[in-house]
This record gives structure tokens, C-alpha cells and sequence, in this order.
């Protein structure tokens, strides 16, 4: 579960230390990279199992969401951070902002896998949604700035 979860990390960081690309090139990436790991087949199974033994074992939903989730915000909020120092996007709360990202890029296809509606999500299905959620993301966060 760490492997995976550290693997996701490791592949969001690279991500985005892209410097030469715009926020939106990097935010979708990030989000391709992101949903490209965690739909496939045994990352759905590690959430699953997670849920399913975080009753009997509390120390385990703990160390999921920390090697997991909270990390990816982490990394993700430091960008953030910095575009809104560089005055690119108005971001006062990046750590919101970075959960909020990554529970829209989630949302609808890894629920439909977790429940067993569909097995696969197509490369297309991750790509539209990817951009979509970035455009609706960029728009609300330059928005405010108005």
C-alpha cells in the first residue's frame, strides 16, 4: 500500500516541477498521472480493502490517508502556493484548494469503479475528465480574484 501510494507521490511531484509548462498543462497532467494509478485494477482493490478493515484496524486508515491522500495534497498545495505567490492564481488556502482538486478528479469514475459499475475507464473518459475538472478548477480559483 505504500509502494503505491508513495509511486502516485513521486509521479505527481515530477509532474509538477515542469517549470516550462503553464498551470493548466500541469494540472492535467497531474490528473492523468493521478487517475491513471488509482482506477487500475489493484489500487481499487487497496482503497476497498482499506475501507473494509478501517473498523478493526483504525491504524491503517491513518497510515492509508497519510501515505496516500495527505501526502498528494501536500505536494500538490505547495504548488499551489507558489502560483498564488507569483500572483498567477488567487489561492489564499492552498491545502483546501489541493483537497478540493483531487476529491473533483476523483469524484464519479473512481465511485463508479468502487461500486462495481464499470471495471475499466477508458484513456479518453481519464483525459476528458482531467480537463474538464482543470478548467472548472482554474476558472473558480481566477475568479476570485475579481
Amino acid at each position: 500500500m505504500e509502494s503505491r501510494c508513495r509511486y502516485i507521490s513521486d509521479g505527481i511531484t515530477h509532474v509538477l516541477l515542469q517549470e516550462d509548462k503553464s498551470a493548466s498543462q500541469v494540472l492535467t497532467e497531474t490528473a492523468r498521472h493521478f487517475l491513471s494509478v488509482v482506477l487500475q485494477p489493484q489500487a481499487v482493490n487497496i482503497y476497498r480493502t482499506a475501507i473494509t478493515q478501517v473498523q478493526h484496524f483504525p491504524e491503517l486508515g491513518k497510515l492509508f490517508y497519510e501515505s496516500g491522500p495527505m501526502r498528494c495534497m501536500k505536494i500538490l498545495a505547495d504548488y499551489l502556493g507558489k502560483l498564488h505567490q507569483r500572483g498567477e492564481l488567487d489561492i489564499p488556502d492552498a491545502t483546501r484548494a489541493a483537497g478540493t482538486f483531487f476529491s473533483m478528479i476523483t469524484g464519479t469514475l473512481q465511485k463508479r469503479q468502487l461500486l462495481g459499475v464499470v471495471k475499466v475507464i477508458s484513456r479518453k473518459e481519464i483525459d476528458d475528465h482531467a480537463q474538464y475538472v482543470v478548467g472548472v478548477f482554474l476558472r473558480g480559483q481566477r475568479a476570485a480574484r475579481r
